[in-house]
């Protein structure tokens, strides 16, 4: 998956995926590099296939946005 990630909806920053090892598993999110803005963390399995869903649900949760601006 290659899907871009829209600026921060708060600042405009650069966003960024990450992840983290956990004794559960892995965990996945997003955060704005400028001002920290986060989604929820997504855990997989540890396998690569929950790894691929879990990083497609943080970059959805993202880009999500409650609407999106018009140019005209």
């Amino acid at each position: 998956m290659n899907e871009q990630l829209k600026p921060c909806p708060f600042c405009g920053g650069e966003a960024k995926t990450y992840m983290k090892h956990k004794r559960i598993g892995l965990t996945l999110w997003v955060q704005c590099t400028k001002c920290n803005a986060e989604t929820v963390g997504y855990c997989p399995k540890d396998d690569l296939e929950s790894f691929e869903e879990c990083k497609k649900l943080a970059i959805e949760a993202w880009n999500r946005r409650t609407y999106e601006q018009k140019k005209f």
